[in-house]
């Protein structure tokens, strides 16, 4: 347990004090609560989550950094939730996007909830916490020594940008909160494998596919932008944010599929991966590349590497 707590409590620390490593961490922040919830079972799982939450609350209440403290419980949350998922043996599918929808739908709650209590509207609430990112990362870039005319530049579009930004928080909150739980979910298959654990089997996720009805969501986005209408056209955009993001999917299942059967070296394969999550346009291509699987169904024409053919 005590080996637990330290884990924890030390990951959560490291994720916000460390000024580089932090942003890498934090992603991983529910992975720790994860692992002491599946591999020492509910009880002293939770005790573990419990005592972290008491150290790490204090430092940031010392540290001046309160408002840190709902993202840290969230990040608990999000190992509970999906240690109790996979203790259902659910499918993949499932064990992401149930918490993704419960958070989503608790995000719009406080953002109600906000907006009744001062008595602004709801977008008029988001688009303030947009501003206040926007502004932070500014403050940001100036420390990492951008030059002072391209930051003059970004305060001379800041409306567009806010407007922007603030229309596409649906589909963001969703494409990040299922990134982050997903790569939990294969991580802490590998270490609670590695530690001789038992953890549920999702099959051969490089076949993975899309639904095919989800073509249509995908033709409507295009069709809600085009309507003048400015709701409309921000309904569209976030439901074709989200459908390019499940082929996405596809496309990265594809992808491993062919670094699986040519027997592609980890290296080769992690350094693309960080492409895709560094550069847009590799993700993008992906995406395409999952969507043309809709109709060519492109795995069929890998070859496995040293194979008959």
């Amino acid at each position: 347990m005590f080996a637990g707590f330290l884990w924890t409590t030390l990951t959560y620390l490291a994720a916000f004090f460390l000024p580089f490593a932090g942003s890498l961490l934090i992603p991983l922040t529910p992975l720790p609560v994860l692992y002491n919830y599946l591999q020492k079972g509910r009880r002293q799982g939770t005790i573990i989550l419990v005592l972290s939450w008491g150290v790490v609350f204090g430092a940031l209440m010392m540290a001046g950094a309160g408002s840190s403290i709902p993202l840290f419980l969230l990040a608990g949350l999000a190992g509970v939730i999906l240690g109790e998922l996979l203790r259902r043996s659910l499918s993949l599918e499932k064990v992401v996007l149930y918490p993704v929808l419960v958070f989503f739908v608790t995000g719009c709650i406080v953002l109600l909830t906000q907006s009744i209590l001062t008595g602004r509207a709801p977008f008029a609430v988001l688009e303030a916490y947009v501003a206040t990112g926007i502004q932070d990362n500014l403050r940001v870039y100036g420390m990492m020594g951008l030059p002072p005319e391209q930051i003059q530049e970004i305060r001379n579009q800041l409306p567009e940008l806010i407007h922007f930004f603030s229309s596409i928080v649906p589909a963001f909150v969703i494409v990040m909160a299922t990134v982050v739980l997903w790569l939990n979910v294969l991580a802490g298959g590998v270490l609670i494998r590695q530690h001789g654990g038992a953890y549920p089997d999702f099959g051969d996720l490089t076949l993975w596919k899309v639904p095919e009805r989800t073509v249509w969501f995908l033709i409507a986005a295009g069709v809600g932008m085009l309507v003048p209408a400015e709701p409309a056209r921000q309904i569209g955009l976030n439901v074709l944010i989200l459908c390019l993001f499940a082929y996405l999917f596809q496309g990265l299942a594809i992808t491993a599929c062919f670094f699986k059967r040519k027997r592609i070296p980890p290296f080769f394969r992690y350094l693309f991966y960080g492409l895709v999550f560094a550069q847009q346009y590799v993700a993008l291509t992906l995406a395409i590349l999952g969507l043309v699987d809709l109709w060519v169904d492109l795995r069929k024409y890998i070859v496995e590497r040293g194979g008959p053919s």
